[in-house]
């Protein structure tokens, strides 16, 4: 059990990790995620983690900083990092390649 909470009719529920797990799995489904790939399948709880970690370095925090708040014990999180901004950046390399026709301007100055 990962908590209780009291709902709307004063009931005591538990949240788990399969509540957690299915109610991920339907948003899959409801958000039409499959579209990008995602199935109910590969995502769990453990989804939140690895999103969170991600979303972290992509704010800009350090390594520790994201090992703490994610209480990971080993680096994995790292792997978990880079496969996820590996997937947003998909494509970029070859826009990346495109020739865009710019003018270096501090190279004028520093000619002057």
């Amino acid at each position: 059990m990962l908590c209780t909470f009291w709902n709307e009719r004063g009931q005591k529920c538990e949240v788990r990790d399969y509540t957690i797990r299915s109610a991920l799995r339907n948003a899959v489904a409801k958000k039409g995620m499959t579209a990008y790939g995602f199935t109910k399948q590969n995502v769990s709880s453990h989804s939140l983690r690895a999103g969170g970690a991600t979303a972290l370095k992509l704010a800009g925090a350090d390594s520790l900083t994201i090992k703490k708040y994610g209480r990971w014990r080993s680096e994995t999180f790292e792997m978990y990092i880079h496969e996820q901004i590996s997937f947003f950046s998909k494509g970029w390399s070859s826009k990346m390649a495109v020739r865009v026709p710019y003018i270096n301007m501090g190279a004028i100055a520093a000619a002057a």
